[in-house]
């Protein structure tokens, strides 16, 4: 969205963004593919809270439909008709949604997690994962074309690519530049509220079992670990997207 000026106009840019997601018609190839999608969907959406004591994330509303249930469309619009949900969390309203209609477009299979796993854990609890899947959270609000996030993948040989977006943060604060002399630190630049660029994950992985594929599960499981899973696993790549 574009810079605006005024709280009006803002609010009015947020409800047709809101509108463009909720009311999309596909514009990719809907032809079936055999590749599954992992839906991570067992977390507590804590920075949600209070909201998320009631629904879980993945339930909050927008427009007339939740999150997931706009994921879980854009998906079936791709031709990802096999998915796994991982739920947790409020687990029984997942299901009433998407056994009561919501998942008419999609072949959706369970998986539960008895206490809260974390970020790739719960992989661990899926069988059959033994050919190139989507793994991603199902909380996300994105136009990616998931598709072609999946040819690239295959095209590049990787074992995990990461979708990514490119994230601008503009500080509040002059920022100091100094310099360590003997007894006393020494201004050697100054920036006045600077704007740092870095490429963010969106959540959304495309994966490779290899014979290394266990082990980088466990050590992506605790997030700080992450380039671990890049280490004698294969290549891996981030594809920038929306």
């Amino acid at each position: 969205m574009t810079k605006l000026s005024t709280g009006e106009d803002l609010d009015a840019a947020l409800e047709a963004e809101l509108l463009r997601f909720t009311t999309r018609t596909p514009t990719v190839d809907p032809s079936p593919r055999d590749t599954r999608v992992v839906i991570f969907a067992g977390g507590h959406g804590r920075r949600l809270a209070p909201y998320t004591s009631i629904l879980p994330k993945p339930l909050m509303p927008i427009g007339n439909r939740s999150i997931l249930e706009i994921l879980v469309s854009q998906l079936a619009d791709a031709g990802f008709r096999n998915l796994t949900f991982s739920v947790g969390y409020l687990s029984h309203l997942i299901r009433a949604v998407f056994d009561n209609g919501a998942g008419k477009l999609v072949d959706v299979d369970w998986v539960t997690e008895s206490e809260p796993l974390g970020t790739a854990a719960p992989l661990r609890l899926v069988r059959g994962l033994d050919s190139t899947f989507l793994a991603m959270n199902g909380d996300l609000l994105t136009t990616i074309d998931h598709g072609a996030l999946l040819d690239h993948h295959r095209e590049s040989g990787n074992v995990l690519t990461i979708a990514t977006h490119k994230r601008r943060v503009q500080l509040d604060y002059g920022v100091l530049h100094l310099e360590d002399a003997s007894d006393q630190f020494r201004v050697v630049g100054y920036e006045e509220k600077p704007e740092r660029t870095w490429n963010v994950s969106m959540g959304i992985y495309v994966l490779d079992p290899s014979e290394d594929y266990q082990r980088a599960v466990e050590l992506w499981a605790h997030s700080e670990r992450l380039a671990e899973t890049m280490d004698g696993a294969g290549p891996a790549t981030s594809d920038e997207s929306l």
